[in-house]
């Protein structure tokens, strides 16, 4: 299984995925629960249909079906908050 990691900048919060290929349509995202790399910490996480994405930032739904087609690597990118 293909893994990530994207950030979704909101306001002043950042917060951390990470993503996990299920198949061409479908991903898991787990949140970080620590803001520090090395002590990072996973939660329990989501799966997700590709089009669920499109409303959480600013080219991720564009970006995470790069990358489930394989024509891209998402390791730590940002994307901003939609409306933010």
């Amino acid at each position: 299984m293909r893994t990530g990691t994207v950030y979704v900048i909101d306001g002043r919060y950042t917060n951390q995925f990470a993503l996990g290929e299920i198949d061409c349509t479908h991903v898991y995202l787990k949140p970080y629960t620590s803001r520090k790399p090395s002590e990072t910490a996973i939660e329990s996480g989501h799966v997700f249909h590709i089009a669920e994405l499109k409303g959480m930032g600013e080219g991720l739904y564009e970006a995470v079906l790069e990358w489930l087609s394989g024509a891209r690597e998402l390791d730590h990118e940002g994307f901003k908050a939609k409306g933010r």
